[in-house]
């Protein structure tokens, strides 16, 4: 619930501002922490989420740094570190898949223009949350 809760507000201040406030992570990293513990994921597994979500986002940011912001790498990493490696790679594949859906939608529709800059938590936020349902639903 906390989960949903920090995304859905990451995705909120997102589309207001493009920019994910540091308290944000602060308060992601705690929950991730404790939900090592109380969930059965190991801490490897935990970092290989992170390193699976935000690593590929990271790479992208430093070959080209218009494509996509710091913060929304950092959200990437920390939805990895909650979700474990299947976790991470699944809703990593049904964000992008998501994006891609929703902003052909909108760019066919008029709504944005080429170019210009998106707010990617909601995104992100989807896809993590969509996730931590299948997965809490035994999927």
């Amino acid at each position: 619930m906390a989960f949903a809760a920090l995304l859905l507000y990451a995705a909120v201040i997102d589309i207001k501002t493009l920019i994910i406030p540091d308290a944000l992570y602060a308060a992601m990293c705690a929950l991730d922490i404790i939900h090592i513990f109380v969930a059965r994921l190991t801490p490897l597994n935990a970092i290989e989420g992170l390193f699976a979500a935000g690593l590929p986002f990271l790479i992208i940011a430093c070959i080209k740094k218009e494509n996509i912001g710091g913060g929304d790498v950092k959200l990437f990493g920390l939805v990895g570190l909650f979700l474990g490696f299947n976790g991470a790679v699944f809703m990593v594949m049904l964000t992008c898949l998501i994006f891609i859906c929703v902003e052909i939608l909108l760019k066919m529709l008029g709504k944005i223009k080429a170019g210009s800059r998106v707010a990617i938590a909601p995104y992100i936020a989807t896809g993590g949350i969509i996730t931590c349902l299948i997965i809490l639903l035994g999927g």
